[in-house]
């Protein structure tokens, strides 16, 4: 992927006489800033044409929970590459030392159409130690609970100073949860919304999790640029 910030950089209008302004005439130092977020810009658009993503994070600078199960004092083994059930899916508001996510979105499977591939890429930095590394795992299915006997792949990483990292699967008619959304037809004269009928839709349910298994919050680890895209198979 190329180097961008991952979304576009919002800017004062080009006529604008203050210091804000990077393309101000006779500043040279900011215009060189400019031309970077500029690059940056361009390069996200790249990417999103090159890519089709249908969900982007920054990520998460120092999580460090470890294995599920894991103690303050033990910090269990991980498996290499780690199963779904050694992810703490705790979500990070409630437990700041775990990164999750869980995504839902819909995919139109038209007929015998070929279903697209899920890509999942991020950047990971393992602990500094250098003695520890990170689990990346990503499962798909019907359903939002995460289990080993849904579908996934995962990798493990211990570079520290940082690699990229994709996972992907292809996805199949399995995966994918048939749901009923009511569709309202708008408020009435009483102010009660009247439902029409019900809409039926097709979603892919994914989960990605991240284990770092130092299990240390003085040896945390960093993940960035997370992006979920459906390519071409």
């Amino acid at each position: 992927m190329a180097d961008t910030l991952g979304k576009i950089v919002a800017r004062v209008p080009a006529a604008t006489s203050s210091t804000s302004n990077l393309f101000a005439a006779e500043r040279a130092f900011t215009a060189g800033v400019g031309h970077i977020f500029v690059v940056s810009d361009l390069n996200h658009l790249m990417n999103i044409t090159a890519t089709g993503p249908v969900f982007t994070h920054q990520g998460k600078v120092g999580f460090y929970r470890g294995v599920n199960g894991s103690t303050s004092s033990t910090a269990l083994p991980m498996t290499n590459p780690p199963p779904p059930s050694e992810v703490t899916w705790t979500p990070p508001g409630p437990d700041p030392g775990s990164w999750n996510y869980r995504v839902t979105f819909r995919v139109d499977a038209i007929d015998n159409a070929t279903l697209p591939t899920l890509r999942l890429r991020c950047f990971v930095v393992a602990p500094p130690s250098g003695t520890e590394e990170v689990g990346i795992v990503m499962c798909i299915g019907p359903t939002v609970l995460p289990s080993d006997e849904l579908r996934y792949t995962s990798v493990v990483s211990a570079n520290t100073s940082g690699e990229d990292v994709t996972l992907e699967l292809a996805v199949q008619p399995s995966d994918l949860q048939v749901i009923n959304n009511p569709v309202s037809l708008g408020y009435t004269a009483t102010g009660v919304p009247v439902l029409g009928e019900p809409r039926a839709e097709t979603v892919l349910n994914v989960m990605i999790g991240f284990i770092n298994s130092s299990n240390k919050n003085s040896d945390t680890a960093n993940v960035m640029g997370v992006s979920l895209s459906l390519e071409a198979p």
